[in-house]
């Protein structure tokens, strides 16, 4: 890709990610706004309450204790029997989102041998994790060529570009039932979600984003099979291949398309060169018969006008007198010179 290229795309993303600050600064802060001032309301509610009964000081000891319970993912007024965080099956999913790069932040590590172990487990994982979904994507492609076969020889379209977009689309629709509308009806069912809820968290997982505001398997009055979790990855290991698959289509899509305008161009430019060839030499040639024709035209000419002459001019009426001619007039001799006279001319 050239320098100028990729200029181009980064004024673009900068532009883009600007367009996304201002839309959801826009869409979220008056939200958030109302949050802040209710959290306020609630807390000097709250701190009125706590000190007709406590000291300041065991006020601040209460708070740090609620502080440190909700930081442990616990419900406070719920169930207290929450299984931990780092049983097999969290663990488990934990590690799975570690090396698709996924990372909810519902959960990490708390101790430093914990998070060095997850920098090194990391820098293994991830690159494994690319090598499998490099594979999987590598199997649904060949699915997805005989599909592509099977929808050319059905249908015929002038326009190959239009045709591959078509097919393209039938891919997503086909992707968007098995991949997120189905698993969002489970969602729903499982987590007791909504369905545009399960919707999101679908697509925030599938697309890496991961803002770990909806995760699976964390609702501590659910109760959840012990391969619930496991499932659910390896839905996310599909998906994402599935959408990798997509992306590669579309980039060669993207791709097939400015060879095919770079080669246009040049025909063009080929053609446009043959064409201005053909008609320089034409010109030439113009040129080279205009030349001759000229030419002889003017020796014709002169020799026209040579015979014109001849035939205006008396034969034998040209003579010479005193160095002067004399072409067929009548002269008369001057007084005083030696001249013999000359009679006039018959008229």
């Amino acid at each position: 890709m050239k320098g100028k290229t990729v200029a181009i795309i980064a004024v673009i993303f900068v532009f883009y990610v600007l367009l996304g600050a201002v839309c959801f600064h826009f869409i979220e802060s008056e939200n958030e706004t109302k949050e802040i001032e209710k959290a306020k309301a609630d807390q000097a509610m709250v701190m009125a309450n706590l000190t007709k009964v406590f000291t300041p000081e065991q006020v601040r000891q209460l708070v740090g204790a609620m502080q440190f319970i909700l930081s442990t993912g616990t419900d406070v007024m719920g169930n207290l029997s929450t299984p931990t965080k780092w049983d097999i099956n969290s663990a488990f999913f934990f590690s799975g989102t570690v090396v698709t790069t996924i990372g909810f932040g519902n959960n990490a590590p708390k101790t430093q041998t914990g998070r060095n172990f997850c920098i090194a487990y990391a820098l293994i994982g991830i690159p494994l994790c690319g090598f499998l979904l490099t594979g999987v994507g590598e199997k649904l492609g060949f699915l997805a060529k005989k599909l592509e076969c099977a929808f050319y020889d059905r249908i015929t379209c002038g326009y190959p570009v239009l045709l591959r977009l078509t097919y393209i689309a039938i891919l997503l629709v086909i992707g968007a039932i098995i991949f997120i509308t189905i698993p969002s009806l489970i969602f729903m069912k499982v987590e007791d979600w909504k369905i545009s809820e399960s919707w999101y968290f679908c697509f925030i997982t599938l697309t890496t984003i991961g803002f770990g505001d909806y995760v699976i398997g964390t609702n501590p009055d659910r109760g959840y099979s012990p391969v619930y979790q496991w499932v659910c990855y390896l839905w996310i290991i599909v998906g994402m291949s599935f959408l990798a698959l997509i992306i590669s289509l579309l980039s060669d899509l993207m791709t097939d398309y400015a060879s095919r305008l770079r080669e246009e161009q040049k025909q063009r430019l080929k053609q446009l060169k043959d064409l201005t060839g053909k008609q320089l030499t034409r010109l030439g040639s113009s040129e080279k018969r205009g030349g001759h024709k000229n030419t002889a035209d003017l020796e014709d000419g002169e020799g026209e006008r040579v015979e014109e002459d001849a035939e205006e001019t008396p034969l034998g009426a040209t003579e010479k007198v005193n160095g002067n001619e004399k072409n067929g007039r009548d002269h008369i001799n001057i007084p005083g010179e030696p001249e013999n006279n000359v009679a006039a001319a018959d008229v």
